[in-house]
This record gives C-alpha cells, structure tokens and sequence, in this order.
C-alpha cells in the first residue's frame, strides 16, 4: 500500500484526487480527511467511473462532518478501473485529504 494522493484544496473547490492511470487498475484502501481548523467543518466524496461525470449518483459521502482538529478515516475498499476517479469539495479551506492504496499493472 502507498499513498496514491494528497490534497489541500481552496474553500468551495471540488478537485479529482486520484485518477486511476493507463493500463491501471486501483485498488483504494483508506481515504484520511483532516480537519486543520478549529471548527467543524463538511466534506463531499464521490467515485467517478471512466468516461463518467459528477452526477448525485456517484456520491460516497455528501456534506459529512469532521470535527475541528480532528481526522476521518473511510475505509474505502473498492477497485477503480482504469481511467476512474475519486473527486473531494469542501465548502471551506481547512481539510487536507489524503488517499492510499494499490496500483495494479
């Protein structure tokens, strides 16, 4: 297992983490979401198949709470196929996200 991404977005920022490269199939583990700040905070998660786009559908987590100074972990435990994509928001800076897990070739 690796870390397959991090990220630090801007307030109100949706952002591809991780997409799954050529020939590459994913195996994602965990994704860590850390609130930096000292008031709770809300976060969006959603997996994006190749070829697909952000649709309500795809949502893995919508408006979930972190606790300030605190530290999700989702236990993910799903293959992205290749071309596939983990998407993160947040609607205030603050969360700094990272995602591990396994490359196939």
């Amino acid at each position: 297992m690796k870390v397959l991404a991090q990220a630090y977005p801007a307030a109100a920022t949706g952002a591809t983490l991780y997409t799954a490269g050529a020939g590459v199939s994913t195996v994602v583990s965990t994704l860590a979401v850390c609130n930096t700040t000292s008031g709770q905070l809300t976060f969006r998660v959603a997996v994006i198949p190749n070829g697909g786009s952000l649709s309500s559908s795809r949502y893995i987590a919508y408006e979930s709470k972190v606790a300030s100074n605190d530290t999700n972990f989702i236990t993910v435990g799903i293959t992205l196929e290749s071309g596939a994509s983990i998407y993160v928001y947040n609607g205030t800076v603050g969360i700094a996200y990272s995602l591990f897990g396994t490359e196939l070739v």
